[in-house]
């Protein structure tokens, strides 16, 4: 048997998946307390909402920012790995080759495994890739200009890819808090439903006003046991 649908939280269900629509409900729940404060009842349960509500807003509007820099980031990370596919490793390959053809063995040494490894493979072994050619053309005094080009281009990819984990840890990490909110929010307001019932227990057709109905007309399905 499924949990009999009086107890079933509305404000968890219909806000599952939805941050934003749990704002939208809690406030306009939170507005219209406030509206109707003159009742002790009424104010208690504003005061319990209220520091819930702005905690929650400014937590998903942290999120919201995060989430919006880590798309511009991979957008750009995005790019630099395309750049690298398509344009720099066959930039570094021309240089290396006016002084080492590709039948000496000083290009091989650079270039063991081909372009290959710079255009395949996971993103952080492509850094690897970049990284190793790097110290390889150390070796090579005639080769300065192009080891100042590869760490240039280095530095730039590995800090613009370390601020993308970095955002994405960020987004992880706001999500799983704002979740506890979002059911903290869904659990006080569910309380309140009870002392509103309560309150109008001879009219409680009155607890309506307290709410945006229209998000909360769907409650989950009971499911029953096949016999």
């Amino acid at each position: 048997m499924g949990i009999w649908r009086y107890l079933i939280n509305p404000f968890e269900y219909v806000t599952r998946g939805s941050y934003k629509k749990m704002e939208i409900i809690a406030q306009d729940h939170l507005s219209k307390l406030y509206a109707r404060k003159n009742i002790a009842v009424i104010a208690a349960c504003y005061d319990e909402l209220k520091p819930l509500l702005d905690t929650f807003r400014t937590t998903y509007a942290h999120y919201t920012s995060n989430k919006g820099m880590y798309k511009g980031s991979s957008q750009y990370v995005k790019e630099l790995f395309s750049t690298l596919r398509e344009k720099k490793v066959n930039e570094w390959d021309v240089l290396v080759q006016v002084h080492f053809p590709k039948y000496m063995k000083q290009y091989t040494m650079l270039f063991p495994n081909g372009k290959a490894p710079f255009q395949t493979g996971m993103l952080e072994e492509r850094l690897t890739a970049i990284l190793t050619l790097m110290e390889t053309v150390a070796h090579f005094p005639e080769l300065e200009g192009l080891h100042q080009n590869i760490s240039t281009f280095y530095e730039e990819i590995r800090a613009n890819r370390m601020e993308q984990n970095a955002l994405k840890k960020a987004e992880k990490t706001l999500s799983l808090e704002l979740e506890k909110q979002r059911i903290l929010l869904a659990q006080t307001m569910h309380a309140i439903l009870g002392q509103l019932i309560s309150l109008y227990r001879s009219e409680t057709e009155h607890v309506e006003i307290f709410y945006a109905m229209k998000y909360l007309k769907t409650t989950p399905k009971s499911k029953s046991k096949k016999n």
